[in-house]
């Protein structure tokens, strides 16, 4: 049988990057709940005829050597006046987004989504970064992770394999800690075998 999702008090949004209008933008929207590691101020609400019709947290890239040694604390964007949250290897997952439409009780918006490989593969990185007390956010990561590849080895294989070559170009620091975390997920998750096997082997490609 395949990984169970997560039991959810509440139905998330749906996930994605919004884009806005101006080409020059600094940041990039995704839609959802923001962690508790951001302040409140990074949460912002979509009004359609006056009523909340989704959440939105504002996102940046981390600064620091390739992301990973950037700041902790939301940043605020004069241009947009609302703070964002740092993401690590941010450019790594929005590279090759899709634009996909995000339904809601009032209508939909166009959004741009991550692929779900690089989204996969990005969880993994992500997850072994994180430190000692965002261990619960990592097992998080490693969960959605498995549950991406699981179904992608089955459907879409080759979306593993050619975002695996995507994140190998970054370096070993990337390769290390993506392998890491799938050593990892597959300990817990060993139905995930054969999308490991994919990732894997075209890394070392």
């Amino acid at each position: 049988p395949r990984l169970s999702p997560p039991a959810l008090s509440h139905p998330p949004p749906p996930r994605g990057t919004v884009r806005p209008n101006n080409n020059a933008a600094l940041a990039h929207f995704f839609l959802g709940r923001p962690s508790r590691a951001t302040t409140l101020a990074s949460q912002h609400s979509w009004l359609d005829a006056g009523r909340r019709c989704a959440d939105v947290q504002p996102v940046v890239a981390a600064q620091g050597r390739d992301g990973k040694d950037g700041q902790e604390d939301p940043v605020f964007i004069p241009r947009f006046r609302a703070a964002a949250a740092p993401i690590k290897y941010l450019s790594l997952l929005i590279d090759e987004a899709q634009p996909t439409p995000a339904i809601h009780a009032r209508g939909a918006l166009l959004v741009v989504v991550p692929t779900p490989a690089r989204l996969a593969l990005h969880k993994l990185l992500v997850s072994q970064t994180r430190s000692l007390v965002q261990q619960t956010k990592s097992g998080k990561d490693l969960h959605q992770a498995a549950l991406l590849l699981e179904v992608l080895a089955e459907d879409r294989p080759d979306d593993i394999k050619a975002a695996a070559k995507a994140f190998a170009k970054c370096g070993p620091a990337v390769t290390t800690k993506v392998r890491r975390g799938l050593a990892a997920a597959e300990k817990r998750w060993p139905e995930i075998d054969e999308g490991a096997r994919v990732v894997r082997a075209a890394m070392q490609g």
